[in-house]
């Protein structure tokens, strides 16, 4: 019921006075934590509590005598509201990414107004693994290798690097994009020669763990003469 309240109080205030709302971005990585502020607000200021929204929907809210109520679906065991209504979520997930706005609502001179914060947050982690290669193509001295992409993560990803094995595990090349590209004709192996190849993606963030590998494929023998 407080919640239902204090929305209601919100709606009022916004149709009946300008709103004031600056913005912020904000860039984080998982596992971090961060602090989102909401407006200053003075001493003397009459308000009625605090709403914070995120995406537009109601998310926390927190009445002047500090209760804190959270939405359903909210990570409450991961939220804190700090001493000035500062929203702190910690042990951050790419799901965290969105918009938040902290929104109160401040009597001035007998009328309700609006003051808005909003945050524009992006939680980054490292690349999801690429998709198990495929492998085509295979000559004595080569073969072409292609691969389901990455999920980016919230940060693009830069370059995917492919290593080929042989089918005793030992490391025998090592190929770097240096671009999103999702396939590559590799040169330098050795005829009828048993071999395996995965791949991992790289963003600003990091590396992605390795593919699955594929499955095993053999060069074909060289031609004599």
């Amino acid at each position: 019921m407080r919640s239902l309240l204090l929305c209601l109080i919100f709606v009022v205030a916004f149709w009946t006075a300008d709103a004031s709302n600056t913005e912020q971005v904000v860039v984080r990585r998982v596992q971090e934590k961060v602090s989102l502020d909401c407006p200053a607000l003075a001493d003397s200021e009459e308000y009625n509590g605090v709403m914070w929204n995120r995406n537009t929907i109601f998310f926390v809210t927190v009445a002047k005598n500090k209760e804190i109520s959270y939405a359903i679906g909210a990570p409450s065991g991961r939220i804190t509201v700090a001493s000035k209504y500062e929203l702190v979520l910690t042990d951050l997930e790419t799901s965290d990414s969105g918009n938040y706005s902290c929104q109160i609502s401040i009597n001035k001179n007998g009328t309700w107004q609006l003051q808005e914060t909003t945050h524009i947050m992006t939680v980054q982690d490292v690349p999801s693994a690429p998709g198990q290669p495929e492998v085509k193509n295979v000559e004595s001295r080569q073969a072409t290798i292609s691969w389901r992409p990455s999920e980016a993560n919230n940060s693009p990803i830069s370059a995917y690097i492919l290593s080929v094995r042989d089918c005793q595990g030992n490391l025998i090349l090592d190929y770097s994009t240096h671009n999103e590209s999702l396939q590559m004709t590799v040169d330098g192996l050795s005829p009828w020669t048993c071999y395996t190849a995965s791949v991992l993606a790289v963003n600003g963030v990091g590396r992605s763990s390795h593919s699955e590998a594929s499955d095993q494929f053999y060069t074909q023998e060289e031609a004599m003469g």
